[in-house]
């Protein structure tokens, strides 16, 4: 990530949700978004911080 780059808040807000609750599905019920929608935003994330999170049900790589 260059130092132009900002990290999208609303993003990692939404991550926040999808970890604590233990995943997408869970995630719905209080984001009011779709599981589809969490996971790209999930994924518009990591691309941002160059990392893959594991808190979408799959394993993380550095």
């Amino acid at each position: 990530m260059s130092a132009g780059d900002a990290i999208s808040w609303d993003d990692l807000r939404l991550f926040l949700d999808v970890a604590r609750l233990g995943g997408l599905s869970a995630a719905t019920s209080t984001t009011g978004l779709s599981a589809a929608t969490l996971g790209r935003r999930v994924t518009a994330l990591e691309q941002q911080i160059g990392s893959r999170s594991s808190c979408a049900g799959r394993p993380a790589t550095s």
